[in-house]
């Protein structure tokens, strides 16, 4: 049986991705998810697009919330519909699962589940549950309602009573529920978590929300209507509040997927003992310094999934304070290749100063160097041998010496159609290294100054170099990017 989930958008970047992993990640595989956005003016088009196949279909069209809802049951194929904002996402994996059960075994039209409620980023700390354990159709008259991102409605209910009336722009969902739950006594609710929602949507932005929301159900009610007290229907306000007391976090965290908890945390891998790094079959070496953090927050927190890290200079301390630098220089002069090691590929610049420190050094290994311009990433990449793109080998080591984070994505691009890589962005060091540069004054480097040291090299180059990864690096310190970061130690 399929399910489809329809997921209106609007400007939703900050909360986009969760929502389509939590859908993508449920056990229950018949599921197409279906995204109509408004034409957002963020980036949420873009990360839509990251996560396209055959199962998430996307739509823009210039919509309200409720057309677009309506929009999405049009476009659906699946014989169950869900309908979750872009800021929610599912308590479990299994919960789409747990609901098909229902649908087959109680042999029901309409389900209904509960949600909890958080604020921002932190999905494991419950602000409201609201779940209805025994419901009765009066609630409606008091402006209760079960709650819509939690329900799960055949297509063949929407397709008999019609869909949801734009004429309302906040609570065409309680019409809607209030519609089709007078007319099918089909339906089940349980008092099971099945959406967390995030605080701050189109229904619960705080007393305005409140009024506007009381406004449409006094509209809707009188249209059918149906005999209510205005005073009673605020007074469903005590209700919600009474949802916020004696939340038990700890029970309904148990089955909650805490993996999208950590939606934010990006994980660096720190080498503490360079040796360790020869124990791992793939790998891409960056030094995590002031280059690659300011580069890091304005290349948009790319991925490091792949990458190891070495810990060189003062500003990564404010990620982890006990971490003890290792310079480049010391990286490459301490480095030792196993013995199945037969090639060391150096991709950018190499003095012959250069060339022979390695050959000295590496003795026994084949030394190639690949000469590269001064030239964005992508272009150096079309640059280099078809060889090096897709069959690079277990037995060759790339050492690449061109600026952060040229490097860092060119390393990343190879490591995309390789089976076997092993990358070292030593970018300057090997000059250091090799005594092509002269090392740090050792007082200066002592009081971490070894990047004022550098600018004595290439001066005005480096100096733009330095002034804009600093701004990238101060803008992610104020925005507490950093904080996001969990160090993982590879000893």
């Amino acid at each position: 049986m399929k399910v489809s989930i329809i997921t209106p958008t609007y400007n939703s970047e900050k909360t986009i991705s969760d929502n389509i992993k939590s859908i993508s990640s449920q056990t229950y595989r018949n599921i197409e998810h279906i995204i109509i956005d408004n034409f957002s003016t963020d980036s949420t088009k873009k990360i839509i697009e990251k996560y396209k196949n055959k199962n998430l279909k996307f739509f823009q069209k210039k919509t309200g919330i409720y057309e677009a809802m309506n929009y999405g049951i049009k476009k659906s194929n699946g014989k169950i519909i869900g309908i979750i904002g872009s800021d929610d996402i599912f308590q479990s994996t299994n919960s789409i699962h747990e609901i098909v059960k229902k649908f087959n075994r109680k042999n029901i039209d309409i389900y209904t589940g509960g949600v909890v409620y958080f604020k921002n980023n932190n999905y494991k700390k419950i602000l409201r549950k609201y779940s209805f354990k025994n419901f009765n159709f009066s609630y409606f008259t008091r402006g209760l309602m079960p709650p819509h991102p939690s329900t799960f409605i055949k297509k063949d209910i929407y397709k008999k009573y019609g869909g949801y009336l734009k004429k309302y722009k906040i609570a065409s969902d309680f019409e809607f529920l209030y519609r089709i739950l007078k007319k099918n006594k089909n339906f089940f609710i349980e008092d099971k978590i099945i959406v967390r929602m995030r605080i701050g949507g189109v229904s619960t932005k705080g007393v305005s929300s409140v009024w506007k929301i009381s406004k449409e159900i006094f509209d809707i009610l009188k249209e059918k209507k149906v005999r209510f007290s205005k005073f009673r229907i605020y007074l469903r306000i005590l209700y919600k509040l009474k949802q916020s007391f004696f939340i038990n976090s700890d029970r309904l965290n148990i089955n909650f997927n805490s993996s999208f908890y950590e939606k934010n945390v990006n994980k660096f891998r720190l080498i503490n003992n360079i040796k360790e790094i020869l124990h791992i079959k793939n790998y891409i070496l960056v030094a995590l310094n002031l280059a690659f953090l300011g580069s890091w927050i304005k290349l948009k927190k790319f991925n490091t999934d792949k990458i190891f890290f070495w810990p060189d200079g003062i500003f990564t301390k404010i990620i982890q304070r006990e971490i003890k630098k290792i310079p480049g220089r010391d990286l490459i002069n301490n480095f030792i290749t196993p013995k199945y090691i037969k090639k060391i590929i150096v991709l950018g610049n190499c003095s012959t100063k250069n060339l022979n420190y390695l050959k000295e050094k590496f003795k026994n290994k084949i030394i190639k160097h690949i000469n590269l311009p001064y030239e964005s990433w992508e272009n150096l990449y079309k640059l280099l041998p078809k060889k090096i793109k897709t069959n690079m080998g277990k037995n060759q080591l790339i050492l690449i010496t061109i600026p952060t984070p040229k490097q860092e994505m060119l390393a990343l691009e190879l490591s995309k159609k390789n089976s076997n890589y092993k990358i070292i962005c030593i970018g300057g060091s090997l000059n250091i290294a090799s005594g092509e540069e002269k090392a740090t004054p050792d007082l200066m480097y002592k009081y971490n100054l070894e990047f004022l040291w550098r600018l004595k090299f290439d001066l005005f180059r480096r100096i733009k170099r330095l002034f804009v990864t600093l701004v990238y690096f101060v803008l992610g310190a104020i925005s507490l990017s950093y904080n996001d970061i969990k160090i993982k130690k590879i000893n």
